[in-house]
């Protein structure tokens, strides 16, 4: 430090305001609130000392030239969140971190409808900000935000399980999409079923209807009154509906492989597979054949002559759905495993460990499946999924009272509390535990 900055620092009012050290010294070797402010105001270097300057009764409305750090600090101290955001600058405004604080210091539902900040960023905020109950109140099912897949991802997340399937024609859905939203259809009235199963856009895809057929055979008697499901339209469906080898002519398939099936179904399976040729052996009509017949048991087998022989992705979806100890074949993050996850039964901290590379969409499937163990989630969640800014942000929305200061300690354990964090913290009155 040279003389002229110790000078600065015992008291000496002739700094130079556009020097950020000597701004720095001036404003917190002041003396008082009326000295800190007069310091402050002659800064032209503000954003290291504006949250000092704010608790020491310096207002956003003296500050002349205000920076982004500046609007951040004072979303802290103002009394009118709303009111503030409003009379900020367009270009304040469009900025995705004023955004993304103004979004995630909401106290209520109602707070987060009235601050419909645009973009992708701020739709993920809204969602793991909201009533995961409700997040079709503020977010149209056609709105053209949901073409984002992890945006469409997280709002399906967060339906509650008895409304999923009011959403099949929803914007951007995909294949994988439609089959986690009718996860529970089974519990609806038969008229209930047979609409929502008419409104998706991939009611005739061949894949989708063996789907619903499989993991909802309990309500395979409805289904085969629905004229959707009642005459059969591939030869696993017609094993599936009619447990015959009665094939009609109508349907389509090389005679290679509906000489196969047949023989499958009519005798030794395993002898049958062995001598088929490698394609044939591949063919998923010839693996899900097998599988329906034998009521998909002996699956560890199977799985492993399938895998050996060559095994689709989606005879790979319908397995782990049966059995989701088959999770950790999904290596990688996907659509496809996000349906799995839907589709599975486990104990939540038994997935945490159990499934790899999992990512913030992964582990909110889980825990709003598992909601009850809020406490016990976040001590089995490894540190790596800890450390995620989206998943600590929702969990830090949905901890209880009770549970408040342990799994602060936890988070905190993780890494340091970021701006957005400390943003939900706030509006949930939890800075003490944040700061402890």
């Amino acid at each position: 430090m040279n003389r002229r900055e110790r000078n600065i620092l015992m008291g000496a009012e002739n700094f130079d305001p556009n020097d950020r050290v000597e701004c720095l010294l001036a404003v917190f070797s002041a003396s008082g609130r009326q000295a800190i402010r007069d310091a402050f105001l002659k800064c032209a270097h503000i954003d290291d000392t504006v949250f000092y300057a704010f608790e020491n009764g310096v207002t956003f409305d003296e500050i002349p030239n205000p920076t982004i750090a500046t609007v951040l600090d004072w979303f802290w101290k103002c009394p009118d969140i709303d009111d503030f955001f409003c009379r900020l600058s367009d270009s304040f405004k469009q900025d995705e971190r004023i955004q993304r604080v103004f979004v995630l210091s909401s106290k209520t539902n109602e707070d987060l409808a009235r601050r419909c900040c645009n973009g992708t960023v701020a739709a993920i905020d809204r969602l793991l900000r909201y009533d995961y109950k409700k997040p079709q109140t503020f977010i149209d099912p056609q709105s053209e935000i949901l073409k984002d897949d992890t945006v469409r991802s997280l709002f399906i997340s967060l339906l509650s399980p008895t409304s999923r399937h009011q959403y099949v024609n929803m914007t951007g859905i995909t294949l994988y999409d439609s089959l986690r939203l009718i996860r529970n259809i089974r519990y609806q009235s038969p008229s209930a079923i047979e609409r929502t199963l008419n409104a998706c856009p991939f009611k005739d895809d061949d894949f989708f209807r063996v789907h619903v057929m499989i993991l909802c055979r309990s309500i395979m008697a409805k289904l085969k009154r629905m004229s959707l499901f009642s005459t059969p339209r591939t030869l696993v469906e017609h094993l599936i509906i009619n447990k015959n080898c009665s094939f009609p002519s109508n349907i389509n398939a090389p005679q290679d492989v509906r000489q196969a099936v047949q023989t499958i179904w009519e005798e030794n399976t395993r002898a049958t597979f062995e001598s088929l040729p490698l394609r044939l052996q591949q063919s998923e009509d010839v693996q899900m054949t097998i599988a329906v017949k034998e009521d998909f048991r002996y699956l560890n087998e199977w799985v492993a002559k399938f895998k050996r022989v060559g095994m689709s992705d989606h005879m790979l979806i319908l397995f782990t759905c049966v059995n989701d100890g088959y999770l950790i074949e999904w290596q990688q993050p996907s659509a496809m495993r996000q349906l799995c996850l839907t589709y599975s039964t486990r104990w939540a901290p038994g997935l945490l460990y159990a499934v790899p590379n999992l990512t913030f969409i992964d582990v909110i499937i889980i825990y709003i499946s598992y909601r009850e163990f809020d406490m016990e989630f976040v001590y089995h969640c490894p540190d790596y999924l800890l450390s995620d800014e989206n998943l600590r942000i929702f969990l830090i929305g949905k901890i209880k009272t009770r549970q408040t200061k342990d799994i602060f300690r936890k988070l905190k354990a993780v890494r340091p509390f970021s701006l957005f964090e400390m943003a939900v913290i706030k509006s949930r009155n939890f800075e003490r535990f944040a700061l402890e």
